[in-house]
């Protein structure tokens, strides 16, 4: 009986942690969507589920770019690059899930342009025209000189633009032909 006695102390001390004790707690986080790729500047709105505990909410990081309640703003890049957006418990910050995003750079568009060449003698260029209104007025776009060749590729359009273009011959006197005929590019959008 003495022997029982001695040990009663300790599990009065035992019986109150263990009834008292907090649950065991699993708190996991997932992310959605757990993959994006996006253009320079884009956006995409991501979400965080958590369980595990009654607290929800969480923390939003990202490893370039910005992140405010879960709308990732990509930066401007040059190059291709990958950004990590992350969704931290605020209950127990080792709790966290993480999407990858494939920055792409803003698309550059042009317009590459080509013309039969002039049958007429003397020719030594040929100026190349733009205009964002169909019969003009025009803006010359090869300021650096005459262009030698029947191609040009014009890397000055902006998206979602429709732009005209004409070409017009010069002789060895730097005396320009009428135009020639017309032509339209519409440039996508983005």
């Amino acid at each position: 009986m003495l022997m029982c006695m001695r040990n009663l102390p300790l599990l009065i001390i035992l019986i109150p942690a263990l009834l008292f004790a907090a649950p065991h707690k699993h708190v996991q986080v997932t992310i959605t969507p757990t993959t994006a790729t996006l253009v320079s500047g884009g956006s995409d709105q991501f979400s965080a589920a958590v369980s595990g505990t009654p607290n929800t909410n969480v923390r939003w990081s990202a490893t370039t770019g910005t992140v405010t309640n879960g709308l990732y703003t990509a930066p401007s890049v040059s190059q291709t690059t990958t950004a990590y957006v992350q969704a931290t418990s605020t209950s127990d910050p080792t709790k966290s899930a993480t999407a990858v995003i494939t920055i792409d750079p803003a698309a550059q568009h042009s317009v590459d342009l080509n013309w039969n060449p002039s049958t007429s003698i003397n020719v030594t260029g040929y100026n190349i025209y733009r205009g964002s209104a169909s019969g003009g007025p025009y803006s010359q776009l090869n300021n650096g000189g005459l262009i030698a060749s029947t191609v040009y590729t014009d890397t000055t359009v902006a998206s979602g633009q429709t732009y005209y273009y004409v070409v017009k011959t010069v002789d060895n006197s730097g005396l320009e032909s009428g135009n020639s005929n017309q032509t339209q590019a519409v440039v996508p959008s983005p």
